[in-house]
């Protein structure tokens, strides 16, 4: 009977327990990539493809180089495209290429499956294998608040945590709030934009709203805020620290303030009237003495005094409409007596328009 000499890998793969069945589980699994994308390009995959092929042409193995290799996949994305890739510029499976040079499970786990494993969990925690009407309560309410996030260019869903959806734009991470603040994070902290963002373009905007061409989320609503946020490890605890100059603390300060006072909606607006002077005194200094108040208002001066508020005062809050009478029935100097017939609403008239002036 002829003996048949089969590796290590080999071996494990009849006893379904190697990590070349896992990696194979992981290529042609039926978890369909529904959403994302890659996050390299088409010339990167090429030449991927050919150092993965020269790594393995030949005598020998770089085992070094196809570990490098895998490990730039940053999704699983990207490892599905570089398969594809090798296919296309070789004409052979990646998969099987592999397996022509790599005999010991050792190699097969540290330099295959570690770097696909890991790309497979951030496509898992990004939710590339849900389906649109998956999405959880987070990313649900921040979609409908903000549809032009699909259409902002360079847009790549990340994960949505706490209330927040987290996404790229290119190389740059973005997280946005209900509510509408945006987060950006520069590699070491996490920076909050002054200004609530929104959708711009003509899709989402009048036509006098929009200030930039491309359609999608704003970016950069008010310019970057120097706020940093920082976790306390003791704790636990998120804190937010403002790095911004003592200055523009006061400015902003001052500003906040003066724009309480103003626009406070519990306070009363105050009324502010110009105080009667001049020939307006003059005009109801006159009416007075016509209406026999002359000794209590004194000389017509066109001053707003003592004399002339107790003569106004004598006369619309102190009279009562008898006293009035009376006073109308002494025929006062240069005014015609009041009637019954023919009473003087002309006069009366005048009064009050120039007493609702004065007040």
């Amino acid at each position: 009977m002829k003996k048949i000499k089969l590796t290590e890998s080999q071996v494990g793969r009849l006893l379904n327990e190697s990590p070349y069945d896992k990696i194979k589980s992981y290529v042609y699994s039926k978890n369909v990539l529904k959403q994302g994308k890659g996050t390299l390009s088409g010339s990167s995959l090429a030449s991927m493809s050919d150092d993965l092929y020269d790594a393995i042409k030949g005598v020998g193995t770089d085992n070094e180089k196809i570990r490098l290799t895998f490990s730039k996949c940053k999704n699983f994305h990207d490892v599905k495209n570089l398969f594809a890739k090798f296919n296309q510029r070789k004409g052979e499976n990646l998969l099987d290429w592999l397996d022509s040079d790599i005999d010991y499970d050792s190699e097969w786990d540290k330099d295959v499956l570690r770097p696909i494993s890991n790309a497979y969990d951030v496509s898992t925690e990004s939710g590339h294998f849900k389906d649109v009407a998956e999405q959880d309560a987070t990313e649900k309410l921040v979609m409908a608040k903000f549809p032009c996030l699909t259409d902002t260019p360079g847009y790549t869903f990340k994960r949505s945590k706490s209330g927040v959806l987290y996404f790229d734009i290119g190389s740059d991470e973005y997280g946005v709030r209900i509510d509408g603040t945006l987060h950006k994070h520069d590699g070491t902290k996490w920076t909050t934009f002054p200004e609530k963002t929104k959708c711009t373009g003509s899709k989402y905007q009048d036509v006098s709203e929009q200030d930039i061409n491309e359609q999608g989320l704003d970016l950069n609503p008010g310019g970057e805020k120097q706020t940093t946020t920082t976790s306390d490890t003791s704790t636990g605890d998120t804190k937010t620290v403002d790095t911004t100059t003592d200055a523009e603390t006061k400015t902003t300060d001052t500003e906040t303030k003066t724009a309480d006072t103003e626009n406070t909606p519990d306070e009363k607006p105050k009324v502010v009237t110009r105080l009667m002077t001049g020939n307006d005194v003059k005009e109801i200094q006159t009416i007075l003495h016509k209406q026999g108040f002359g000794d209590i208002v004194g000389s017509v001066d066109g001053k707003l005094g003592k004399k002339t508020l107790a003569g106004i005062k004598q006369l619309f809050l102190g009279a009562t409409r008898p006293k009035i009478e009376a006073i109308t029935s002494l025929k006062p100097k240069g005014i015609e007596p009041l009637t019954k017939t023919e009473p003087n609403y002309q006069l009366a008239e005048e009064i009050q328009k120039n007493f609702n002036r004065f007040l």
